[in-house]
């Protein structure tokens, strides 16, 4: 047991009949009497740090937006953090961090950690307890909360509790290799040698590109049109109708961003070597085909010295991750993202990409425009850098998908604004696909005079989807993601549901498995009556009197709005939501069995595709923008 001392605090003289506190990292045990709190799962039947979460959510991200921003510029030996990190050409790797990056999935499962740490010790600040026990095996988690009690004031005892966490020998072996810097280094050269023989040698050894004042366009490769590209031509599903608004009498450079494994490399090569670009002017160029020899060696070598200027600062960067308005420092649950962005493989990537992206732009020379299909991400804010730097005069983002919640790459702190260098990483104007994206980048600090709007080009499919009419609801439709614990947690809690509930619908169940991921050896597991396990497109099972059990991420949640069907959306534990459909909306989340039976029968939808898509489909926005860009054949 560890007991914690009475700390300076600004909870001050705790009543003695204050309730203890008691958090658990597994099943709630019954042997203590006093509060209780789960800390990785839902239960109907005892309180979770993760409704915590939920509910100051907002607040959270806030301080996260702002804890970012503070941290780039934090004094460190008399110098700002981002100052230690410049390359010769004034360019700060600060900037193409997996800190920067902010996307939940940098992180691992530390940010969501840091989240609900940061809302318990805002509960205890509303809420004093007597004292704070907790009942688990996590070092790292005993010591984050001894250090707040610590802080705040209340004693806290530790119980051991349920298993240890344990690492594999790989993550052991790489996390020893890292931790000396010799080892560290050789570890990364053997890592660029690979990038070098299993991708880089993959493509073409150099790109074929046409120089030429135009277009260009920057996405991900190979989500093509088959029936297009069976005729030899080039259409991106991400850019679909688009194509026929753009301008036919000048080049339009392609840049692509390979996302499928190294092994498809060389056939996409010959897929894009297939196609003709639009109206047969331009080219596609893949970035890594800009990476020489001489050019990956440059990029090591800035690696280099990022690394050992890194290494110079461990013992003291870490009192620059205090956590704003707060008690928290979360420098030990970011300390794998700082090594991986000061001194490990996120800053070699990113440094080749960086390279590359240079050596393209060079090739193609400077451009009349520049537009990225946009989820703000590390290759997108280089181009965009790229750009700025040849004085392109319409550098553009336009919205890929669907602006998250928890995706904080589409949130900035006001106070980031001011800073020049991260306005030279952000489009001159950030289109949004509809209302629901452009209200959620205003509300998350997104600078309102950069803003604007055009039509959902890559959803205009979903325009001709209509609602169906509203009969009583008759079966419940599950459709299930791509991951699978997710999908096995889902299943589970849905059996649990059936096996307990009555409920009509409960009764009548349909399960539509993700194509990639098949679930009979779940329903085998799990269901004491089997449900009907479907095949075939998802749009052919979404029928009148269906009521649809979606996991929150799904794209089939967009279908259903199209059609007007009632939805239920569930929310996986301990995670961030990352779903579709935004936290505001009216619509049923669930998290746990209870949740489950009593939103059954569901309440019809409070919003519709029109809420989230501008879905015009003669694309009046998009020509004005081309029209905009390109004024009366004034091509400058």
């Amino acid at each position: 047991m560890i007991k914690s001392t009475i700390g300076q605090s600004n909870i001050t003289g705790l009543d003695q009949n204050l309730p203890e506190l008691h958090v658990y990292q597994n099943v709630m045990s019954k042997e203590h009497s006093g509060t209780g709190l789960l800390w990785n799962q839902w239960d109907c039947n005892c309180a979770s740090i993760l409704d915590l979460q939920t509910r100051y959510f907002e607040q959270i991200r806030e301080e996260f937006l702002e804890f970012i921003c503070a941290l780039g510029k934090s004094d460190i030996r008399g110098k700002k953090l981002k100052d230690h990190f410049r390359l010769k050409d004034g360019f700060s790797t600060w900037w193409i961090s997996s800190l920067f990056e902010r996307h939940p999935s940098c992180y691992g499962q530390n940010l969501f950690e840091i989240f609900k740490l940061r809302a318990l010790e805002i509960h205890l600040t509303k809420n004093p307890c007597a004292a704070l026990h907790l009942h688990g095996n996590n070092a790292p988690l005993a010591e984050a909360l001894g250090q707040l009690c610590l802080a705040l004031g209340i004693p806290f005892h530790r119980h051991a509790a349920g298993p240890k966490p344990s690492r594999s020998f790989r993550q052991r072996l790489k996390k020893a290799l890292q931790s000396c810097s010799p080892t560290n280094t050789i570890f990364y050269a053997f890592k660029a040698l690979h990038w070098w023989f299993a991708t880089r040698r993959r493509f073409p050894a150099k790109p074929s590109v046409t120089p030429g004042k135009g277009l260009l366009l920057g996405t991900w490769f190979p989500n093509v049109d088959k029936q297009a590209a069976a005729k030899g031509h080039f259409r991106s599903r991400y850019w679909e109708a688009a194509h026929d608004a753009l301008p036919k009498n000048l080049p339009v450079h392609w840049l692509f961003v390979h996302v499928d494994p190294k092994e498809k490399i060389q056939a996409n090569v010959q897929l894009r070597d297939s196609l003709m670009p639009e109206h047969g002017k331009g080219d596609m160029t893949f970035w890594e085909e800009c990476v020489t020899p001489s050019v990956a060696l440059e990029a090591f070598s800035q690696w280099l010295s990022v690394a050992a200027r890194a290494r110079k600062l461990k013992a003291e960067v870490g009192k620059a991750f205090m956590w704003p308005n707060s008690h928290l420092n979360v420098y030990p649950h970011l300390r794998d993202a700082w090594h991986d962005s000061t001194q490990g493989g996120f800053l070699l990537d990113q440094l080749l990409c960086r390279k590359g992206i240079q050596a393209y732009c060079r090739a193609i020379g400077p451009q009349n425009a520049c537009i990225t299909s946009s989820e703000l991400q590390s290759w997108e804010r280089l181009l965009f850098e790229e750009q700025h730097r040849q004085g392109c005069p319409h550098v553009l983002a336009v919205q890929h998908s669907i602006v998250r919640d928890a995706d904080f790459r589409f949130f900035v702190a006001p106070q980031q604004w001011t800073d020049s260098e991260f306005t030279r990483l952000m489009p001159h104007t950030f289109y949004a696909n509809g209302k629901a994206g452009l209200m959620a980048m205003r509300h998350g600090g997104f600078a309102a005079d950069r803003l604007d709007m055009v039509e959902a080009v890559r959803f205009m499919y979903l325009a001709e989807a209509k609602p169906l009419p509203e009969v009583e609801p008759q079966r419940l439709l599950v459709a299930t993601s791509y991951f699978a614990k997710e999908t096995e947690e889902m299943l589970k809690l849905l059996a649990e549901a059936a096996n307990s509930s009555s409920a009509p619908l409960l009764n009548n169940i349909v399960i539509k498995p993700h194509p990639f991921l098949p679930v009979d050896h779940l329903v085998e597991k799990y269901f004491s009556s089997k449900p009907v396990i479907a095949d075939g497109p998802i749009e052919n099972h979404l029928t009148p009197g269906t009521v649809v059990f979606a996991e929150s991420g799904t794209s089939v949640a967009l279908l259903v709005l199209c059609r007007q069907l009632p939805l239920l959306l569930y929310i996986a534990a301990d995670t961030f939501d990352l779903g579709i459909i935004q936290a505001d909306t009216p619509v049923a989340r669930i998290r746990t069995v209870q949740d489950l039976i009593s939103a059954l029968p569901p309440k019809p939808l409070g919003c519709t595709i029109d809420d989230y898509f501008c879905l015009d489909t003669s694309l009046p926005r998009w020509h004005e923008l081309f029209n905009k860009i390109f004024q009366n054949g004034n091509h400058q």
